[in-house]
């Protein structure tokens, strides 16, 4: 009763009456465009209207209307908008919204769909690298940007992170794909570059580098690779690491950088925002 109440409020008498006909005699029905055929998919639009976003389908995709810009996915492919930008914009504030990007130089590593792209650049970045080697995310981050008239302002790569300039393997796991590898189950294959080749390309682009944000389920630990003037390159970095976090955070310290825990996710996972001391 308390969800069917929700839905009342949230999506109205009609649609909360048709998705409890759905759920007793298997009738699927359209809402805004949307052919509504599973629960899970249910739930995850109620809650992107619950947001505030504007939500509707076209042409076989799903679009929503955020309020850092539109993001849009085919329908068959709508979990990929179950991540924090989207689903729980609350957190994704605490996440990203600690660093400072105003007029500034962004690499956003682990860019999927281009949602953290767009957040930044609603934060009044100048401009965003986006690095993203899956290639069905990265067809989808050259659409949301171009959806959203950015293609001077969001620069897009086929690759991702790593040691060093190289192609490597792993499972295919939505936003966490990169984190396992079992040759059992089907995989993808990635290009990734070295982090230091990446930061020496934007530097040598822009002279400046305002913030790295890392989500990228490992990479992060390429960052033992550089030496300390690279490191001391961006003035600030968002780093989600996945493991142990002490050898990062020594080698930023010992660079001169800050580290405060700004997403405690227990032992798999740990956000940090980290800023030089005279930043």
């Amino acid at each position: 009763m308390k969800g069917f109440l929700f839905t009342v409020n949230t999506l109205g008498f009609h649609t909360a009456f048709r998705e409890a006909v759905r759920r007793v005699f298997g009738i699927n029905y359209t809402w805004r465009g949307v052919q509504i055929d599973s629960t899970a998919l249910f739930r995850l639009l109620r809650k992107l209207i619950s947001n505030g976003y504007n939500v509707y389908g076209i042409g076989g995709e799903i679009t929503v209307k955020t309020y850092f810009g539109e993001v849009c996915v085919k329908k068959e492919d709508w979990n990929l908008l179950l991540v924090d930008t989207i689903y729980s914009p609350g957190l994704c504030d605490n996440m990203y919204g600690c660093a400072y990007v105003d007029n500034g130089i962004v690499i956003d590593i682990g860019a999927y769909i281009g949602d953290t792209a767009l957040y930044f650049i609603h934060r009044g970045a100048r401009r965003v690298y986006a690095f993203e080697p899956v290639e069905k995310f990265y067809r989808y981050l050259l659409r949301n940007v171009a959806r959203n008239s950015l293609e001077d302002r969001v620069i897009a790569f086929n690759y991702g992170v790593w040691f060093k300039n190289s192609a490597i393997k792993a499972n295919m796991e939505g936003a966490g794909t990169g984190s396992k590898m079992d040759y059992s189950r089907p995989y993808v294959g990635l290009k990734v570059r070295s982090l230091k080749d990446i930061f020496e390309m934007v530097y040598e682009r822009e002279g400046v580098i305002d913030l790295v944000k890392m989500d990228c389920e490992g990479c992060e630990y390429s960052l033992l690779r550089l030496d300390k003037e690279l490191l001391s390159l961006p003035k600030q970095y968002i780093i989600e690491i996945h493991g142990v976090e002490l050898p990062i955070i020594d080698v930023m310290a010992c660079s001169g950088f800050k580290a405060e825990k700004i997403l405690p996710g227990g032992d798999l996972v740990n956000v940090y925002f980290l800023k030089k001391k005279e930043f």
